[in-house]
């Protein structure tokens, strides 16, 4: 069973029912991560740590996560269970140059190949379950919705006043998030912002907001889970963003920090592409 941030409460409900749960996390950064996609050779832990093992979960997206996990179910002859938590595939399609296509659509079969041997894939939209419906078995793809922890999500007076307009939280190692929308908005305004998160693209967008808002965009970098409601408590708006594109990556799934900013009753201000619609007389 891969690391994720979700992992805590997964874990703790299979301990609760009386498994024995053991978690690994793939290095998939720098060289290793090619060699990953490129050998699909499990690493000798994984192997060692798998022989007296049950059933495999894996988690995805990282892709590599299922294709290395499902090396490892079939080897042991055990079940896998897949996690499928985005439509990886969609979007890695029209994000590469047209060479790296051809490398992606390899990687995507070896993908398929997991999911067509898993017993169980978990999805958490019905969209979602209707887009794997239409290339694998849709008997054994099951909806288990996102959610959040209200109980740690929660806003009273301790949390002080409300003194942040808007609150934006991400993961910035993905770079489909298009803050570079907000940030042009709010040069038009005299709205403030607050920015939760870390990653890659994190320096980017802080440059184009100094040029866009200068002094009113507040960069807190990655912030626990645990502590989450000490920022979006202090928010009056929680906004999310999708890039304004017809894509089932962005028109099927949810994104989390929706449920994060429900719990801690915020306003949600959306920026999405338009789902497909007719018009008839």
């Amino acid at each position: 069973m891969p690391a994720y941030s979700g992992q805590k409460y997964f874990k703790n409900a299979l301990a609760e029912k009386g498994f024995r749960v053991k978690c690994f996390e793939l290095r998939v950064t720098g060289v290793n991560k090619y060699l990953l996609y490129m050998v699909r050779r499990p690493p000798r832990e994984l192997v060692n740590m798998s022989r007296k093992a049950g059933l495999v979960i894996a988690t995805s997206p990282t892709v590599i996560n299922a294709i290395i996990e499902y090396k490892i179910a079939r080897d042991n002859h055990i079940p896998l269970v897949v996690n499928v938590r985005d439509i990886w595939e969609e979007y890695a399609r029209v994000s590469r140059s047209r060479f790296s296509r051809i490398l992606v659509d390899k990687i995507i079969s070896y993908y398929y190949e997991a999911l067509n041997y898993a017993s169980l894939i978990i999805v958490t939209t019905d969209k979602m379950k209707q887009y794997y419906c239409n290339k694998i078995d849709c008997g054994k793809i099951w909806v288990i919705y996102n959610g959040t922890d209200p109980s740690i999500i929660k806003c009273d007076s301790d949390h002080g006043m409300k003194d942040k307009d808007l609150v934006y939280l991400a993961d910035f190692n993905n770079p489909y998030h298009a803050v570079e929308h907000l940030l042009h908005a709010l040069k038009y305004s005299k709205l403030s912002l607050q920015v939760i998160g870390g990653g890659k693209y994190l320096e980017r967008i802080k440059r184009l907001a100094e040029q866009e808002t200068p002094g009113r965009v507040r960069f807190t970098g990655r912030v626990k889970y645990e502590n989450l409601a000490k920022y979006l408590c202090r928010a009056k708006v929680g906004v999310v963003g999708r890039p304004f594109t017809q894509n089932p990556e962005y028109l099927y799934t949810i994104p989390v920090k929706i449920y994060d900013y429900l719990a801690a009753e915020l306003p949600v201000a959306g920026m999405v592409p338009l789902a497909p619609h007719t018009v008839s007389s």
